[in-house]
């Protein structure tokens, strides 16, 4: 029998893993590491709300860790390899969710602004699993598409056309970020859009930031915020955002754009594909496969309406409810609280484009 324990708001993990195992589970922050030496926890799954270092796992049998998130910044990467425990993280599971998430923030900038889609250019900062599919999702709605990604370029596997940053300021629109929390180094992203960078971006023009807070400086944002739109789904003293900035975004919510009910359960499926790979645990998925091939989609023919796809998002995604919530945690003594207990206790919320 192994010995899993696991974050109780990864839907359909449990039902998952149970078979023939024994399932820990716990809420939201609140995991020892006494608590997993005294289960004998072996595989240890876990969300962002865990940070996960030798603090937590030292004197303990785990083996296997796995975040259902694609970010990796609450993991000791490091202090895992050297002990030889296996980790894996849900890298793309939630691309599609934050896909829609810009699309659906633009479509309504357009439409609040009275922009003319043809006319705009997106930047897209990041070409990873987010930014791949907002391309393709751009461009079905017949807005062009500028990509930056040094450190992709610099591989060179691709075939993707690639331009400098600073082009992408000088030219577009509307810019959007799906980049890694970086720190340090020739790939640094740490105040990658500084005081500078946020000067040379257009007047009027729209910046998107669902990737990390930090990224982005928010005083330098705020700075710019009679001549610029923009929109946070991230923050950089996160739980503990920035309301006044919030208060003049275009759209501000508590980092909720991968939070889709198919984001979730495609992170189950990816981790458990992986346990059942390097382990043999021969677990079965057939529920969450059944799951995930149901619901209704919005076909690349039908997208091109922007309008109907605007629609259509607003009522699966209900982003501007979750905007509005931010919005009124206007209490310094609880917002803490509530922005944490809103993105553990997330409604299901369910994509709908055809990338899914």
């Amino acid at each position: 029998m192994k010995v899993f324990t696991a974050d109780e708001n990864i839907p359909l993990l449990k039902e998952v893993l149970q078979q023939k195992n024994k399932i820990y589970e716990f809420t939201t922050n609140n995991l020892t590491n006494e608590e997993l030496i005294e289960n004998g926890t072996e595989f240890l799954i876990v969300r962002s709300t865990i940070k996960v270092n030798e603090n937590l796992l030292k004197n303990t049998k785990v083996k296997f860790v796995a975040t259902a998130t694609s970010g990796t910044d609450h993991i000791d990467t490091e202090y895992l390899a050297k002990n030889n425990i296996n980790f894996i993280s849900s890298a793309g599971s939630n691309a599609n969710s934050v896909a829609e998430y810009v699309v659906f923030s633009i479509l309504l900038w357009i439409q609040k602004r009275n922009r003319d889609l043809s006319q705009l250019t997106l930047g897209i900062v990041g070409f990873g699993h987010i930014g791949k599919k907002v391309k393709i999702y751009a461009e079905t709605l017949g807005i062009k598409t500028l990509v930056n990604d040094p450190p992709l370029e610099r591989q060179n596997l691709s075939n993707q056309k690639f331009c400098e940053l600073d082009e992408i300021l000088d030219k577009c629109n509307i810019i959007t970020i799906h980049t890694p929390m970086i720190l340090d180094g020739i790939n640094k992203t740490l105040n990658l859009f500084d005081a500078n960078k946020i000067e040379k971006i257009a007047k009027n023009a729209l910046l998107i930031n669902t990737a990390r807070g930090g990224i982005v400086d928010e005083n330098a944002l705020f700075a710019r915020r009679n001549e610029l739109d923009f929109v946070i789904d991230v923050w950089e003293n996160e739980p503990d955002f920035n309301l006044e900035l919030a208060r003049e975004a275009f759209l501000s919510t508590p980092h909720i754009a991968g939070h889709s009910f198919e984001g979730k359960l495609k992170a189950t499926k990816l981790i458990v594909e992986e346990l059942n790979k390097t382990y043999q645990l021969g677990f079965a998925l057939s529920e969450v496969n059944q799951i995930l091939s149901q619901g209704t989609t919005l076909t690349k023919e039908e997208m091109k309406n922007a309008d109907l796809t605007l629609s259509a998002l607003n009522e699966s995604r209900k982003l501007s409810q979750d905007s509005d919530f931010l919005l009124s945690l206007s209490d310094e003594k609880t917002r803490v609280k509530e922005f944490k207990k809103f993105r553990n206790e997330y409604p299901k919320r369910n994509e709908i484009l055809f990338l899914k």
